[in-house]
């Protein structure tokens, strides 16, 4: 299990999605999310809740660590004041 290497300004999830040529809806269908959310995650505007966290690891087959989207800040270092609330698929 190794960890992602990402752009400064790009989401690690975008980076492994981008690497496996994996769609938004293909990310969120494997997590059991939704499209929106992802797209979110990625642009920065919400943080992944602990349990999508957690689903988005698997997603990944482990590609991507808990450590890199915590520590992941999109470009002006603005982050959102804590995780908001998943949407339903």
């Amino acid at each position: 299990m190794g960890a992602m290497q990402s752009s400064d300004t790009e989401h690690p999830l975008r980076t492994y999605r981008r690497k496996h040529g994996l769609s938004q809806d293909a990310i969120a269908q494997r997590a059991e999310t939704t499209k929106a959310t992802i797209s979110r995650i990625e642009a920065g505007s919400i943080d992944p809740t602990f349990d999508l966290m957690r689903r988005l690891i698997a997603a990944t087959a482990g590609e991507i660590t808990a450590d890199e989207m915590i520590a992941w800040s999109p470009p002006g270092g603005r982050r959102p004041p804590k995780a908001a609330a998943e949407a339903t698929p």
